[in-house]
């Protein structure tokens, strides 16, 4: 199908560093839906509904042909 496949934004492994505000390369859609629990995270939060670890939440876009994950830790 035209739209399944890899992400064009995203590659494996990537690493961002974020405070509140989206890197200029990402992607705005996977933003909106992780960035509640960046928030969470980044105010000393945790989210065990999605992940035991304290400081870690995983997310993912809602791109169903094209679905990336995102590992979130507090640092």
């Amino acid at each position: 199908a035209k739209y399944s496949g890899p992400c064009p934004v995203f590659k494996e492994g990537q690493v961002f560093y974020v405070d509140v505000s989206m890197p200029n390369e990402f992607c705005p859609y996977a933003w909106d839906a992780i960035f509640p629990m960046i928030m969470t995270l980044r105010f000393g939060g945790n989210c065990p509904e999605w992940y035991e670890e304290p400081g870690v939440a995983v997310g993912c876009c809602p791109d169903g042909l094209r679905p990336v994950i995102f590992k979130l830790e507090r640092k």
